[in-house]
């Protein structure tokens, strides 16, 4: 009886042993259910609400920039000054300091090789001066504020634009009153110099390249232009003219019946971006204005005159090509005529020195940090689209209105300095 019962016994702790296994592994199993489902959650509220307004979505930025950083490891706030630091110093590492002395237009520049970060522009004396208002070649005074302003029409960055002010003393402008504004409108407008080119393109899908036509788009990061076509606008951005099987960037708006629009990393190649919501962007009996614009490693296609807003096909090239040449197509049963306007300022953006990259919203001039005593922003600006826009600019094509935009955009910009009253050489930093 004895052994009976011990067998007994021994199946029925084997049985409470396996009852507490499935036990226990039921509530693993919900458990790891319950976080799963959390994570869904976290992970679908996070797609449909997008960033936070006070955060910079910027998974590659220097962790170094962040005021601080939340669990997900993003940037709250990026410091203003590491930020213009840390670009002039990318920046300047890029470009040898005579190719941006002959960018800038300036002349007779000696380099000192024992301290790289120091330019002596010479010439800048009586002689030189503009009306002997001691300015420096090329400035003009406003003797409203006794400042200078010179207008480069080159494109660079909003660091790297006060890195190259800072080189004949000055900065990037302060506009704190409406006369300085209209001098500023005044001068750009006496300046600009716009051509207009029709080109038309027929029913073969052959690229037509738009420098045979005079424009040069090397060394620009954008071009803007009307089309009117029933479908099948063809963009190529090519770094070699004529190759358009390879090193080309190919963009179609309104194809496959006016429906859809895309951006290949190639002619034929598989699609890198597309849009079918916004259809029938072009028309056949009116003309459409498109902007394409490529830096920073990123194509983008736009609607309007203005670069980088109303943005609706974008894609990040990790092994991109240079962009020396644009191209024009139409075909798949349409023809095509295209208007291209090109000035002497492309793309008319002008970066001034006010940001609000420490704190969102509360714009300062910089590098005084001064508060606004006056703005001038365009309608619904500034509007920082995808929480990316901490620099200011004046846009030409919207009336000399102040916009946001990307502080790493390529733009034209107005340096201010000060008269150099003995008409001495300048040096700056």
């Amino acid at each position: 009886m004895e052994k009976t019962k011990t067998k007994q016994q021994d199946v029925t702790e084997e049985n409470d042993n396996l009852e507490t296994i499935v036990q226990f592994g039921l509530l693993v199993l919900n458990v790891l259910l319950i976080i799963a489902i959390f994570a869904v959650s976290v992970s679908w509220t996070a797609l449909r609400n997008g960033p936070t307004k006070d955060m910079i979505p910027a998974p590659n930025v220097d962790r170094s920039l962040c005021v601080k950083t939340d669990k997900t490891k993003q940037c709250d706030r990026i410091k203003p000054e590491k930020y213009i630091a840390d670009e002039i110093d990318k920046n300047m590492r890029k470009l040898q300091m005579q190719y941006m002395a002959e960018k800038l237009n300036y002349a007779n520049v000696v380099c000192r090789k024992s301290a790289p970060s120091v330019y002596l522009f010479r010439g800048i004396n009586k002689s030189a001066e503009t009306s002997g208002t001691g300015c420096p070649s090329g400035f003009v005074k406003y003797n409203g504020n006794q400042k200078c302003y010179g207008f480069v029409a080159s494109q660079t960055t909003w660091a790297s634009a006060l890195e190259y002010c800072s080189i004949v003393g000055g900065t990037l402008p302060q506009i704190t009153d409406a006369n300085i504004q209209a001098f500023l409108e005044a001068q750009i407008s006496s300046r600009y110099k716009e051509s207009n080119y029709i080109i038309s393109t027929e029913n073969n899908y052959h690229y037509h390249y738009i420098i045979d036509n005079g424009i040069d788009v090397r060394g620009q990061t954008s071009i803007t232009f009307e089309v009117m076509a029933c479908n099948d606008a063809h963009i190529a951005l090519s770094k070699d003219k004529g190759v358009d099987s390879r090193d080309t960037y190919e963009i179609v708006i309104g194809g496959w019946g006016d429906h859809q629009s895309v951006i290949r990393d190639c002619k034929q190649c598989a699609h890198m971006d597309t849009n079918v919501q916004q259809q029938h962007p072009i028309d056949c009996q009116n003309y459409s204005s498109f902007w394409v614009s490529w830096t920073n490693n990123v194509i983008k296609v736009g609607k309007g005159n203005d670069v980088g807003k109303q943005t609706f096909l974008t894609w990040n090239d990790t092994a991109p090509h240079d962009v020396n040449y644009v191209a024009f197509s139409t075909g798949f049963g349409a023809t095509g005529k295209w208007k291209v306007k090109r000035g002497n300022y492309n793309p008319g953006l002008f970066w001034i020195g006010a940001s609000d990259l420490a704190s969102e919203g509360n714009w300062l001039w910089l590098p005084s940090k001064q508060k606004f005593s006056y703005s001038n922003w365009a309608p619904t600006e500034p509007d920082n689209i995808n929480y990316y826009e901490h620099c200011a600019l004046i846009d030409l094509h919207r009336g000399y209105k102040w916009r946001d935009d990307n502080c790493e955009e390529r733009r034209n910009f107005i340096c201010e300095t000060i008269p150099n009253d003995e008409g001495n050489e300048v040096i700056g930093k």
